[in-house]
């Protein structure tokens, strides 16, 4: 089962987190939209309290997510993100808008894509085995580099991902392995849904070239949050919110 806790009245918006998080990542959000949105925050399979959990195919856990989320507007962080595309594709009745995160349709950087470098991700699949806590760290405090309070970004993260269980060593690596190979590029223009695409200037994992790039294979409207990384929602809560509300038309 895929733990859920819902709150809020209004029109569902689903939340999905990153890669070693949970949705605990949402909480200072939380009083900000519940006045207009019954909220729906969901720690992915294998994730905080959607535990214990068999690691399955990428094509079945989208399933099963689908299955057990409700129809509505659908919030996807890194991660999540490409997960909510997923969904979108190939379950478009379940899904009113999209907004993606700091989120790509290929997280890996190739000659005519910008992204993270598969290096990078090798490494911190290494790292996990010797060091599972060190590595976490370093993916947070990559997460916020050049963010105007990264200390304060990294501190409110780690609160969060200490509210629940860990994930474990499996569905961590099997995280790594769908962000470095799981590619939408040749299909997200099939996404029919109003989209709403939000870019950390400072991103160092979904770089800004990214903005472009999608750019010319989608109608979504972007918004690139100055001085932001790859958190805009922790260091610009204000500002993310209410391009949230604007796109949604509750503003």
């Amino acid at each position: 089962m895929i733990h859920i806790d819902s709150e809020g009245q209004g029109p569902n918006l689903i939340l999905l987190h990153g890669w070693g998080m949970n949705s605990g990542i949402w909480e200072k959000l939380v009083p900000s939209l519940t006045p207009y949105f019954k909220l729906h925050l969901v720690d992915l399979p294998g994730y905080g309290l959607s535990q214990p959990y068999t690691v399955t195919a990428w094509d079945e856990m989208i399933e099963q997510l689908a299955t057990e989320l409700p129809r509505g507007h659908l919030l996807g962080w890194s991660l999540g993100g490409l997960i909510a595309q997923q969904i979108a594709l190939r379950y478009p009745q379940q899904v009113m808008s999209l907004i993606s995160v700091a989120s790509s349709a290929c997280f890996v950087q190739s000659p005519v894509w910008p992204g993270m470098k598969k290096e990078v991700l090798k490494l911190f699949a290494k790292g996990l085995e010797s060091d599972y806590r060190k590595t976490l760290e370093r993916f947070l405090a990559i997460q916020t580099l050049g963010a105007p309070d990264a200390k304060a970004d990294i501190a409110q993260i780690k609160k969060a991902l200490n509210q629940r269980p860990q994930p474990s060593l499996e569905m961590l690596h099997q995280g790594l392995l769908w962000l470095e190979y799981i590619d939408l590029r040749d299909i997200i223009s099939q996404i029919d849904c109003p989209w709403l695409q939000v870019y950390g200037a400072l991103d160092a994992i979904v770089p800004k070239d990214s903005m472009r790039a999608h750019q010319r294979m989608t109608s979504a409207r972007q918004v690139m949050i100055d001085k932001a990384s790859h958190a805009p929602f922790i260091s610009h809560p204000q500002q993310f919110i209410g391009e949230i509300l604007n796109f949604l038309e509750v503003a």
